[in-house]
């Protein structure tokens, strides 16, 4: 964790064995947070599909894609 940025939101998959091991999986940051990056905000829409808060450029959408088929 020390190559990302702090603050960013890292969702793991822990999985417990019978035999008491485990794996521990850190996945890569949800899209909404990458696109409230992108956009520059702090938070999103307070009514969303009603009010829009920001726009993202389709190099930004690919970029995001790009980031999150580690994940697939």
């Amino acid at each position: 964790t020390q190559k990302m940025e702090k603050g960013m939101p890292i969702p793991v998959t822990i999985t417990i064995y019978q035999d008491k091991s485990f794996t521990f999986e850190m996945r890569t940051p949800p899209v909404s947070y990458f696109l409230k990056k992108a956009a520059k905000l702090q938070s999103g829409s307070k009514a969303p599909g009603r009010d829009f808060v920001g726009t993202v450029k389709k190099a930004q959408v690919k970029e995001i894609a790009e980031a999150k088929m580690k994940d697939l």
